[in-house]
């Protein structure tokens, strides 16, 4: 691929895309770190542990991104920003719990 028409569809990327880009990144990180945990009985690396951070990292800046494109800038673009704040919502709520939990 060229390197113009790399640029070129980078800046074209809506704020919905990238947040929803950041949910399934989050999403993909939790899923691998679940089934990681269930494997070892629990006894992940501290590795491991920073890469459930990053999760939950990404989630909190795609649910940003979301209110940022619609509250500030004022967008109106499909699909609606509520999927975005959905979305990263619960699944930062979700990995919130699971640190309360000490898991």
């Amino acid at each position: 691929m060229e390197k113009k028409g790399l640029l070129k569809k980078l800046k074209s990327v809506t704020y919905m895309q990238a947040s929803l880009g950041l949910f399934a990144v989050s999403l993909i990180l939790t899923l691998v770190l679940s089934v990681r945990a269930v494997v070892t009985n629990g006894g992940l690396t501290l590795l491991e542990g920073f890469l459930g951070i990053v999760a939950l990292i990404l989630s909190a800046a795609g649910l940003l991104v979301a209110l940022y494109g619609r509250f500030i800038l004022k967008e109106k673009i499909r699909p609606d920003f509520r999927l975005g704040v959905l979305l990263n919502g619960l699944l930062m709520f979700w990995l919130v719990f699971l640190y309360f939990l000490g898991i």
